[in-house]
């Protein structure tokens, strides 16, 4: 590991630091969305801050500025068959003047030293391609492609989204041939009518992940409380839907819609029915779809990690999947852990890695 310069100095988070976070992060990862949005994530999660200092390391200079920054956040996760308590790493930034100096290596060895003196169990993220390289160093498990599945609704568009404006007749030509046309539109009400739908969590949208959990060696819980403030609606366009059947919710979608190439398309962000039940995913995918079709979206994307149950219901709607450049990387801290994960099956959505 690259020694960080002497006049450079890690430290953990101070209050007084906000300010200079915020110009740090401003200046250094395009999109950035402020100061109330770093707040929600690092203060107001279900889990909290965790103490003063929260879950944040600073490089600071001789001369007080800090040209570095790396955060994270925790969470419970279900692992292999326990709940455990983990982290996201989010931004990872630094000083463009103060790049390879080791800053960015030294920021992630002191936050992972920390975790395992801590109780945390694990440390995941979805690095970019920079960080990647960090993250297997520090002993970070590759568990592969975070892909995801496909719809095209009008196959026009989505070429033009994917090819990043017009494309050569014969590539566009080629693309179609394998695309296919849009399939046909089915009726919502042939597998909604059934259930009760409604906007929102309801009290006991918890139990839809409790009852399929134990399918994944890893994925978050998902209570009530994470839903909320997941999909809190001042941070994106999220709508969700529940369905209820005598009573109780068994299952529930979200979505949101975003523009790529002046193309609209719709993101399925969270699918999940109780018991892992194939008529529950069939209604909640008519339902997505109509709302896609309804906003004129060009496609529906879906993380493609599922149940085998959710994976074939989505397959048989349409979606096929496409490649997505980032990997899911965990880095456990105990022994015991790293020798099992290489084999772990893991559930991660699209609402786990949609963050700036």
């Amino acid at each position: 590991m690259r020694a960080v310069a002497a006049s450079i100095r890690v430290r953990r988070f101070e209050h007084e630091d906000d300010s200079k976070i915020h110009a740090l992060l401003a200046r250094t990862l395009p999109g950035y969305a402020g100061r109330e949005r770093w707040s929600w994530m690092h203060k107001n999660n279900p889990l909290g801050f965790h103490g003063p200092e929260g879950d944040i390391w600073v490089a600071e200079s001789g001369d007080g500025r800090l040209v570095g920054y790396y955060g994270r956040i925790r969470y419970s996760m279900r692992c292999f068959g326990t709940t455990v308590t983990a982290s996201q790493g989010l931004n990872l930034a630094t000083d463009p003047q103060f790049r390879k100096q080791g800053i960015a290596t030294q920021l992630l060895a002191s936050s992972f030293e920390d975790a395992r003196r801590n109780g945390l169990s694990l440390t995941f993220g979805f690095p970019n391609r920079l960080s990647y390289r960090l993250a297997i160093r520090r002993g970070g498990c590759d568990l592969g492609e975070a892909g995801e599945l496909h719809l095209v609704l009008d196959s026009e568009r989505y070429l033009r989204s994917r090819q990043g404006g017009p494309v050569h007749r014969t590539l566009r030509r080629a693309g179609l041939a394998l695309l296919g046309t849009s399939p046909r539109r089915r009726p919502v009400k042939r597998t909604t009518g059934q259930f009760h739908l409604s906007q929102g969590f309801a009290e006991d949208a918890g139990s839809v992940w409790v009852s399929i959990r134990d399918s994944f060696d890893l994925g978050l819980e998902r209570t009530r409380e994470y839903l909320e403030w997941r999909y809190d609606a001042r941070w994106g366009d999220y709508r969700a839907i529940s369905l209820a059947k005598g009573g109780q919710t068994c299952g529930y979608v979200v979505t949101g819609t975003g523009t790529k190439t002046d193309s609209k398309f719709t993101r399925i962000y969270e699918l999940l029915a109780s018991d892992d039940e194939p008529s529950t995913y069939e209604a909640l995918i008519d339902t997505a779809v109509e709302a896609a079709r309804k906003d004129s979206s060009a496609y529906l994307t879906i993380s493609a990690s599922g149940s085998e149950a959710s994976l074939l219901s989505l397959k048989r709607a349409g979606f096929r999947r496409v490649r997505w450049g980032a990997r899911y990387v965990v880095n456990p801290y105990e022994d015991d852990l790293r020798q099992r994960m290489p084999r772990a099956k893991a559930y991660q959505s699209l609402g786990d890695r949609d963050y700036l």
